[in-house]
């Protein structure tokens, strides 16, 4: 016999989209929504990206902002304003899907103490951010669309978090 919880866990968790399809809950099988990322979404991300004001648009994986991960899509154009800038309580993490970025971090006086261009036909994939640290990216390639990983919830960046030097990204 199925118990009420089993019933009602399953009911909550069926329309929920995650990134498995095969279930199991209380020896009741079925399967979630998979999400694959395609060339069409990422190709619609960079389209609105384009047309947005900020050169930039999400695609979030997460729930919501209180989710204990926040994974997304970033579609960034060249000249998207983005501010060199840390996150004191999380690492951050970036896998470039397509096109190219310069991420580089700084010191506290927001001199470059390091960089490396980030391109996946240049066999440079990605970087990871150790919280705390200052960093910011520059966009060099229009239709750049990136992975990007950290720790929630959301907290927006405090002004102390923000470097008055920005770099073009």
């Amino acid at each position: 016999m199925i118990s009420k919880e089993c019933l009602r866990l399953f009911f909550e968790l069926k329309n929920k989209h995650v990134d498995f399809c095969p279930g199991n809950l209380c020896g009741i099988k079925f399967l979630f929504r998979m999400n694959v990322i395609t060339q069409e979404i990422l190709d619609n991300l960079s389209a609105e990206a384009r047309q947005s004001p900020r050169g930039r648009k999400n695609y979030n994986f997460h729930e919501n902002l209180d989710a204990p991960a926040q994974r997304l899509l970033n579609a960034l154009e060249p000249g998207t304003e983005i501010p060199v800038h840390r996150h004191p309580h999380t690492a951050e993490t970036y896998f470039v899907v397509r096109g190219k970025v310069c991420v580089s971090f700084f010191d506290d006086n927001g001199k470059p103490t390091n960089s490396a261009e980030l391109c996946p036909t240049q066999e440079n994939y990605g970087v990871h951010i150790p919280a705390g640290t200052w960093h910011g990216l520059e966009v060099l390639e229009s239709g750049t669309v990136i992975f990007e990983v950290k720790d929630g919830p959301y907290t927006p960046i405090s002004p102390s978090d923000i470097l008055t030097r920005t770099l073009s990204a």
